[in-house]
């Protein structure tokens, strides 16, 4: 096991399954799992169940756990004062409010190591967390001298630096259309070392960088839009350029109409040149205009906990929601909507979900769901009761950990497996996907991915993977 794969292993060790942030006031609760105080009582409260097994779930059965809070304080420490001091972009920095949920960038804390924390031998698990903790700072020492070799490189080459715009009114693209679905061959391959063609400096808040990118999207001119999770704004970045421009949000964490608090999806509306916003922080879908002088957007969606967002031919919004478990479809400027997908609560059946997420709408309205927590991809007809299952592990060696999501005009399916670091081709069979980009580990090579999230393919069939862990987006071009 390569020592970034430890450090993986220590970040879900140490982090609240819920909040995806280092635990800062750890419980045990009756179901082996650890999770912050805050953030299981609220849970509680609203579901009564676990969030891990469903199994009931009572606050009074909550037990402190100060061996992991000290565990995780440390580890926090160690990553404020690297990245404080080298801009490194290897693991989160968490906030001050834990109240709120979050989602760092790759959410598959299944919290494995949690019940020998419960249970296991102390003395065991302390030396084996010691040489974890150990391990994961060697890795982000490599990973910073990575980072500042190319940062070196980079500043050989260009000399002045683009400030934040704060007013969006000369250099923001207007896409006339979004990118329609390319069709690409079952049997296309992509080049394995990936090109950065955004960010890629150890995380930071430069124009030139981002703070763990989630969801993304392109337009007609290969123009990128990501949501800067780290730095709650939206950036638009051109392929040839090296540095992109914030036009949303970039004004600090906050719920005022000029702000954003950790934005996960970013969709173009064609027919308004204006984008669709995700604000997962602030529970709400936003549209923000791309038109010169915009600086501020227009809530269409609040008071939702909103993990997914897509968009359809009609200029249908839908939106996933892991605390009602359902998909639910709005005309635009409604807030009334159709629960479309879901809606019987959690659980493994046909008609359930269990944390849903990332989503995908096809031109029959057909809905791609990553039911993330049930570690499979379903597919619900329009009208449907019951959806199919179109992705799982069933019969893979690793266990599937879908994110970002991608159909194609031939039906044929593209899914992010974040936690195995791998970008997964189905078409047929839903027990057997194909490896099209990643699965060499944890890594900042051509050919490594550091908890990947978004997907995208351009009109050639170019694929971009928001590669959040490495604070970058790769593109694999097609063969």
């Amino acid at each position: 096991m390569d020592s970034k794969t430890k450090a993986n292993e220590d970040l879900e060790t140490l982090t609240c399954p819920i909040t995806l942030q280092f635990f800062r006031d750890p419980v045990i609760a009756a179901d082996g799992h650890a999770y912050e105080r805050v953030a299981i009582v609220k849970w509680i409260e609203k579901h009564g169940t676990s969030p891990m097994t469903r199994e009931p779930l009572n606050i009074a059965d909550l037990i402190s756990d100060g061996y992991l809070k000290h565990l995780a304080s440390q580890r926090r420490t160690s990553t404020v004062s690297q990245i404080t001091q080298d801009n490194s972009c290897v693991i989160p920095v968490i906030s001050e409010n834990v109240s709120e949920h979050s989602y760092p960038a790759d959410l598959m804390a299944y919290n494995r190591n949690l019940t020998r924390l419960k249970k296991g031998t102390r003395c065991m698990q302390i030396a084996c967390l010691i040489m974890v903790i150990a391990a994961s700072l060697t890795c982000m020492i490599l990973g910073l001298t990575i980072g500042i070799a190319r940062k070196n490189n980079s500043e050989t080459a260009i000399t002045q630096t683009i400030p934040i715009s704060n007013n969006y009114s000369t250099t923001v693209t207007s896409p006339s259309t979004t990118t329609s679905n390319p069709t690409i061959p079952t049997d296309a391959r992509w080049v394995q070392n990936a090109v950065t063609v955004a960010g890629g400096i150890p995380g930071g808040s430069g124009t030139d960088q981002f703070l763990w990118p989630y969801g993304l999207t392109i337009g007609d001119n290969q123009t990128i839009f990501v949501a800067d999770y780290g730095n709650h704004r939206i950036v638009q970045w051109n392929i040839d350029n090296s540095f992109g421009l914030v036009v949303a949000g970039g004004r600090g964490a906050g719920n005022q109409l000029n702000q954003l608090n950790h934005p996960i999806v970013v969709l173009i509306d064609k027919d308004t040149s204006s984008l669709i916003i995700c604000d997962y922080g602030n529970r709400r879908v936003l549209q923000w205009s791309l038109q010169s002088g915009t600086t501020q957007g227009e809530i269409l969606l609040d008071g939702i906990f909103c993990s997914g967002l897509a968009i359809d031919q009609q200029r249908n919004i839908y939106v996933s929601s892991p605390e009602t478990f359902e998909v639910t479809r709005y005309q635009m400027g409604s807030t009334n909507g159709t629960v479309v997908a879901g809606g019987y609560g959690a659980g493994v059946g046909l008609n359930q979900f269990s944390w849903p997420t990332y989503l995908f709408v096809d031109l029959n309205q057909n809905v791609y769901v990553s039911d993330m927590l049930n570690n499979r991809v379903m597919k619900w007809s329009k009208g449907a009761q019951e959806g199919i299952i179109v992705a799982s592990s069933s019969a893979m060696k690793k266990k599937l950990t879908p994110r970002g999501l991608f159909v194609d005009t031939s039906g044929t399916l593209y899914v992010v497996d974040a936690g195995n670091q791998r970008v997964l081709r189905w078409l047929d069979e839903p027990d057997q996907g194909t490896v099209i980009a990643g699965g060499n580990g944890v890594g900042l090579q051509k050919n490594q991915l550091n908890s990947p999230i978004g997907l995208a393919f351009d009109q050639q069939g170019n694929m971009y993977v928001a590669d959040s862990f490495n604070c970058r987006i790769q593109q694999f071009s097609i063969e």
